[in-house]
């Protein structure tokens, strides 16, 4: 009885030591640079919830400038022009998101330039 006691405890310390090097290799995403800068499409954001940036699982940030003329909302698909983060004219934002990004403008259609950084 002893002995298949010994090698279930065995078996028990191999397995946490590997799960502890398995983990030990991985690395924070959010931490180390990106590799890549790509450059989206300019994008027209109106008064309905716009998708600005679709979900990535490599992407850092969605980097997006408003060059239009009234400010913009962002966030998930219920944002609406009084709900969300703001954007405001001639401004830029930096959104560390993995998800899909929405954007609804607060006045009149606004443009906006993005870059995703991205791994």
């Amino acid at each position: 009885m002893m002995r298949g006691y010994t090698i279930l405890a065995g078996l028990a310390f191999i397995l946490v030591g590997w799960s502890a090097c398995a983990q030990a290799q991985q690395v924070d995403r959010w931490s180390t640079p990106p590799k890549f800068m790509v450059s989206r499409s300019d994008v027209t954001v109106t008064s309905t919830a716009t998708l600005v940036c679709p979900s990535n699982d490599n992407r850092v940030n969605c980097t997006c400038v408003n060059t239009g003329a009234d400010a913009v909302r962002y966030g998930d698909s219920t944002i609406s022009a009084t709900k969300g983060a703001r954007i405001a004219a001639g401004n830029p934002a930096e959104i560390r998101v993995r998800g899909n990004i929405y954007m609804v403008s607060e006045g009149a259609d606004t443009t906006l330039a993005c870059t995703e950084e991205v791994y």
